[in-house]
């Protein structure tokens, strides 16, 4: 059997520790064409439960193990498997406890039979709808329309994205500050398998370096305090976000490194009875840590279990076609939105947006715009809302006062020259000639390609000396 198998024929466990319960579920179900397995204790579900079991209707009084916690180890152990509970605990603590941990349904004993089917045909409907929707076409256009991905960059982002929601693998984020890597890490988390746990984060270069290790693992009990309970524990059965990572101390990256060695939060090897680290790492930095590896200030051993599944996440200045989708995003999102809605920015106002190289990325994007509402009283943002530098962009310097001015020439004739010189005094770097011109890296080939187009309409019109002066996008 397989998971595109039908909701009329998906397989169904009872884990319920009275037989005749359990006879009785069994019953009400293989009369409506499930096909069930009988599991009479905890350990034994989590032990022997077919990998393509879609529901489980879960007992929480059971004499081996504590019903929460078996219900915690099925949801992990497939993500997809939507759990009914079924039992006689009717207090609001347990029923808001076996919610959080993964229930979709609580049903009190004595059981209901036409109660239990609509709950299970919801269940499954329910899961039918999620497998649907993770489908990997469907994933791609979920995370390229999140991210906001109209950049070739950034759609290839989102197929990274997509590729890793459902696999628990350490992921590694890597670029400029302000790119995102906090947003792409919470992305991951909220629509991969750990959406259930918590999102934890720890910004690694804030936490002074004698606590690093007790902020990961925690504190041991002493005579004047408790123990104190780490990040990863913390994490557990969610995500942990290890921002800045290349400030661990090296105590720190001992635990560390540790914790993903041995799987457990014990302090030596795993045992029986330790609890597994369903965990996944999220780690990001914005420096290069094979440098840090090489100077001995970063483990190496950590440095491959960490960067598992790298993602480089690219500046603003390389997506510049993503603008005017990440402005209308972040204008909706801004406090305030729904009170006073700036829904258009005027066309200079965008090009001198387009035109600056953005050092800052995402958060100074926000920062900008942020400033530019608070100057405007209508629902446009025009030039004069930007700041200085940004409109300063757009004006052309005059010419310099001379006795006998020099002929004129085409506006185009003298922008292709101005790049053709730029492009020569930078040695064909074309991230440094597109400093040297004052425009972003993007608007850089928009004009050279531009430039190529009218080229060629042109046939036998003075234009480019040769087609070498200006170099491919490669």
């Amino acid at each position: 059997m397989t998971r595109e198998m039908t909701e009329e024929h998906a397989p169904i466990a009872v884990v319920e520790d009275d037989s005749t319960t359990r006879k009785v579920l069994k019953t009400w179900l293989e009369k409506e064409g499930f096909p069930v397995t009988e599991y009479t204790s905890g350990l034994q579900a989590i032990e022997q439960m077919h990998p393509d079991t879609a529901l489980v209707c879960l007992d929480l009084s059971l004499g081996d193990l504590d019903g929460i916690e078996v219900l915690r180890r099925l949801c992990t152990q497939d993500p997809t498997r939507h759990v009914v509970v079924t039992t006689a605990n009717t207090q609001v603590t347990t029923v808001v406890e076996a919610m959080k941990a993964g229930a979709f349904d609580y049903l009190t004993k004595p059981i209901d039979g036409r109660q239990l089917l609509a709950s299970v045909r919801k269940a499954l409907a329910h899961r039918a709808m999620l497998l649907q929707e993770r489908t990997p076409d469907r994933l791609r256009h979920k995370m390229t329309s999140e991210l906001v991905a109209q950049s070739p960059a950034m759609r290839e982002i989102a197929r990274h994205i997509a590729r890793v929601l459902d696999n628990n693998i350490p992921v590694f984020l890597q670029g400029e500050s302000g790119v995102g890597k906090g947003y792409i890490a919470r992305l991951i988390h909220e629509r991969g398998t750990e959406h259930r746990g918590p999102f934890i984060t720890i910004d690694c270069a804030t936490i002074p370096p004698p606590l690093q290790e007790a902020e990961l693992v925690g504190q041991s009990p002493t005579v004047k305090a408790n123990s104190i309970p780490g990040k990863l524990t913390l994490a557990l059965n969610g995500t942990l976000f290890l921002d800045h990572v290349e400030a661990l101390t090296t105590p720190a990256q001992m635990a560390l490194l540790r914790f993903l060695q041995n799987r457990s939060l014990s302090q030596g090897q795993a045992g029986p009875g330790d609890q597994l680290a369903q965990v996944r790492i999220i780690s990001a930095t914005q420096c290069d840590l094979v440098d840090r590896v090489r100077a001995g200030q970063f483990r190496e051993d950590l440095y491959y279990r960490l960067v598992v599944y790298p993602i480089t996440i690219p500046p603003l200045r390389e997506r510049i076609e993503d603008l005017p989708g990440l402005i209308g995003a972040m204008l909706r999102d801004m406090p305030g939105a729904e009170h006073r809605r700036i829904d258009r920015v005027s066309p200079d106002a965008l090009d001198a947006l387009g035109r600056y190289s953005w050092p800052g990325n995402l958060r100074e994007l926000y920062n900008v715009l942020q400033r530019a509402s608070l100057a405007t009283t209508g629902t446009e943002i025009g030039l004069a809302h930007l700041p200085r530098e940004l409109q300063d962009l757009l004006l052309t310097p005059l010419p310099r006062h001379s006795s006998t001015p020099p002929p004129l020439r085409p506006l185009r004739e003298l922008e292709r020259e101005a790049i053709r010189n730029a492009i020569s005094a930078s040695g064909g770097n074309m991230s440094a000639a597109a400093k040297i011109l004052g425009v972003s890296r993007a608007t850089l080939y928009r004009r050279i390609n531009e430039a190529r187009q009218l080229k060629r309409s042109e046939r036998g019109e003075v234009s480019m000396q040769a087609p070498d002066d200006f170099p491919s996008e490669e």
